[in-house]
């Protein structure tokens, strides 16, 4: 595997999504996020190393932690537009997946459309 290092560690996006409406389905990506790193470099060789691998805020309260706008100028406007492409897609999947259930529940709790 090749995954997207920054400094030689793993790291993971963390975004929020608002939902306004499930019918119709209506969602706004927040403009803000975090970047959490892995605590220890990333080294393909070895795959005991779970912390090489973790990027979750509970295995790393103490690590780094970068904005998005950090993000997106350690890796330039263009390569940063392609990846927040990329990442709206995935949460917009995310949340039409999750429509159905979503649905279900505003139904069974009576909760108003719109």
């Amino acid at each position: 595997s090749d995954p997207l290092l920054i400094q030689g560690r793993k790291f993971g996006v963390r975004l929020w999504v608002v939902v306004t409406s499930v019918e119709p389905l209506r969602a706004h990506l927040h403009h803000h996020g975090l970047v959490l790193f892995s605590s220890h470099a990333y080294d393909a060789a070895t795959t005991t190393d779970m912390q090489a691998h973790l990027t979750n805020y509970a295995q790393n309260m103490h690590g780094d932690v970068w904005s998005l706008e950090q993000l997106r100028q350690h890796l330039g406007d263009a390569a940063y537009a392609r990846l927040h492409d990329q990442m709206a897609h995935i949460a917009a999947l995310t949340i039409a997946a999750a429509a159905p259930p979503m649905r279900k529940a505003c139904a069974a709790a009576k909760v108003p459309h719109g």
